[in-house]
C-alpha cells in the first residue's frame, strides 16, 4: 500500500470509514426507490405511528392479540410521518407520510450499527481489521436489502450486536458509566426484538466464564472474603442492569 494512504494515518483511516459508509448509504438509497412493500412493513410501520402517538396496545376490540411480533423501535420509522405534520402541505409532506420516507431511517440505523462493528473489531485487533470488518458489513447483499425495510431485523441484530459490545466494553473496564451504558443497550435490545430476551442467560454465561479463573482461585485459595465481595458486586451490577432494562422497556411502551 502506498506511503500516501498508510492506514496508520488517522485521517486516512477516517477516510476509508466515511467512503465505506457513503456506498453503504448511496447502494441502499438508489436500490431501495425499486424496492416495492413487502407484506410486514405496513403492520410494522402501522405500529409504530401507535407508539408515537402513545398508544402501546396490542389488543383489538375483541381483546385478542394483535401484531404480536411489532415493537417499539419501528417508531423510528414512523418519526418523518410525524415530523411531516409540522411542515406545510404540499408534495413533501405527502412523502413524509409514506413507507418509503420511514425507510431511510433503518438504513441510517445500519450504517451506525456498522461504524460500531468497525470500532469493535479495530479495539479487538487493529485498524486493518476494523476497516476488513465494515467492509464485508457494507456489502452484505442479506444486510443492504433488511436495512432498506420498515421491519425489526436489522435493530435486532443491531441492538444485540451493540449490547454485546457494551458487556465487552464492561468487561475491560468496570466501571460505572460502562454498566449503565450496558444496562440501557440491553433494555434497548428488548424493544427492538422479541429473541433479544436470550441476552438475558446468554450474560450470565459469558460474565462467569469470563470470571472462572479469579473465581476458581478464590475458592481453590479458600478466600471467602474477595469470593464474597465479587457476589455482592455481581449482585448489585446485575439489578442495576435489570432495573434500567425495566425503565428502558417502560419508556418504549
Amino acid at each position: 500500500m502506498p506511503k500516501s494512504f498508510d492506514l496508520a494515518n488517522p485521517r486516512n483511516e477516517a477516510l476509508a470509514v466515511t467512503v465505506l459508509l457513503a456506498l453503504f448509504l448511496l447502494v441502499s438509497l438508489f436500490s431501495v426507490r425499486h424496492k416495492s412493500i413487502t407484506v410486514d412493513e405496513a403492520k410494522h410501520y402501522a405500529y409504530g405511528l401507535r407508539i408515537l402517538n402513545g398508544n402501546s396496545d396490542r389488543l383489538n376490540s375483541l381483546g385478542t392479540i394483535v401484531d404480536d411480533s411489532k415493537m417499539p423501535v419501528t417508531a423510528l420509522n414512523a418519526l418523518p410521518a410525524k415530523l411531516g405534520t409540522f411542515i406545510p402541505d404540499g408534495r413533501l409532506k405527502r412523502f413524509s407520510t409514506t413507507i418509503q420516507a420511514g425507510r431511510p431511517v433503518t438504513i441510517l440505523f445500519s450504517m451506525l450499527v456498522a461504524f460500531f462493528l468497525y470500532r469493535w473489531a479495530r479495539d479487538l485487533y487493529g485498524r486493518r481489521a476494523g476497516l476488513s470488518a465494515l467492509f464485508l458489513y457494507c456489502l452484505e447483499p442479506s444486510i443492504i436489502a433488511h436495512s432498506q425495510l420498515v421491519t425489526t431485523d436489522i435493530y435486532g441484530m443491531g441492538m444485540i450486536m451493540l449490547a454485546t459490545y457494551g458487556l465487552w466494553r464492561f468487561n475491560r473496564r468496570r466501571t460505572i458509566p460502562n454498566l449503565v451504558i450496558m444496562g440501557v443497550l440491553v433494555g434497548l435490545s428488548q424493544v427492538a426484538k422479541y429473541s433479544a430476551v436470550l441476552l438475558v442467560p446468554l450474560f450470565i454465561v459469558i460474565q462467569l466464564v469470563h470470571d472462572s479463573p479469579e473465581i476458581l482461585a478464590w475458592v481453590r485459595g479458600r478466600d471467602v472474603r474477595s469470593l464474597a465481595s465479587y457476589v455482592r458486586g455481581w449482585i448489585l451490577g446485575s439489578l442495576v442492569v435489570i432495573v434500567l432494562c425495566l425503565l428502558v422497556i417502560h419508556a418504549a411502551y
